[in-house]
């Protein structure tokens, strides 16, 4: 904005600090409508090869990737995450969800998020499952690996629908726990002696578990569905060699959920400007 006094010209910068947004996926659109709400003192724009130097905070899309190197859901011609990062301005802090990154903020290390976000994922698995397979999940034997927050949840609901659910756990201070809920536990050494029992299995553990060996155990006609998204816990390779159902369920709140999902992250990100005075 210009303003002249008398004969002397004043320039008034009326630029509004930025964030932007590398996802444009349904999530992202909803994360953009409620920080665009909420946050009036900034501008909201769409990653295009180009981070504007007033940039005070990028958001990633969820999942961030897909290979470990690209961007998801990104309209920008480069979508190298190494060139999105190595561009950023000293002063702005990247959110993203399930990526870990020592310039990156992710918002899975951080109990608000990862709370409210396990209903939308545990609510979104049992709707693959229930389309995904021909029996009802009643009397279903299911097994889950993992004790954590959406596994918990996850465990709440298949229960409610008179599922069979055993856990898999490593902990012996989870079995008492698991067996007062109505539900069967046994530990990751045992795997290998009942995979083949199960007509669904779904992983919530980030970490290479159903190798090979137990793949070769499992039930051809039994399903898997891999829930982690930092890591992958099921073997791509082997299961897809072996022709055992399979489904990555990655960002799978923002497929089942977009409108919650994006709430929830909006939320979280809100928090984390506040915690780093950026709002």
């Amino acid at each position: 904005m210009i303003v002249v006094i008398h004969s002397m010209v004043l320039l008034i910068s009326g630029d509004k600090m930025k964030i932007m947004m590398v996802g444009n996926d349904n999530r992202s659109q909803q994360i953009k409508a409620y920080l665009s709400g909420k946050l009036k003192q900034f501008e909201i724009y769409d990653y295009t090869d180009k981070i504007h130097p007033d940039t005070k905070a990028i958001i990633l899309p969820t999942p961030v990737t897909s290979d470990k190197k690209n961007l998801n859901f990104c309209i920008a011609t480069d979508r190298s995450i190494k060139t999105l990062i190595d561009s950023a301005p000293e002063s702005c802090i990247i959110i993203g969800a399930g990526f870990s990154h020592q310039n990156v903020c992710d918002l899975c290390s951080r109990d608000d998020f990862s709370l409210s976000n396990a209903i939308p994922t545990a609510e979104g698995a049992i709707a693959l499952l229930i389309n995904n397979t021909r029996s009802t999940l009643y009397k279903s034997k299911i097994l889950v690996s993992g004790f954590g927050r959406v596994s918990r949840i996850l465990l709440n609901r298949l229960s409610s629908f008179g599922a069979d659910v055993t856990v898999v756990i490593r902990k012996n201070s989870n079995h008492a726990e698991i067996e007062a809920l109505g539900m069967k536990a046994i530990y990751f050494e045992e795997m290998v002696k009942y995979i083949n029992d199960f007509d669904i299995v779904i992983n919530t553990v980030p970490t290479m578990i159903f190798n090979s060996e137990i793949l070769n155990k499992a039930g051809k006609n039994a399903l898997f569905v891999e829930l982690a998204s930092n890591q992958l816990g099921i073997d791509v390779p082997s299961i897809e060699k072996l022709g055992i159902n399979y489904i990555n369920a990655n960002g799978l709140p923002g497929k089942t959920a977009p409108v919650t999902a994006g709430e929830i992250m909006a939320e979280t990100i809100v928090s984390v400007f506040k915690e780093n005075n950026i709002c």
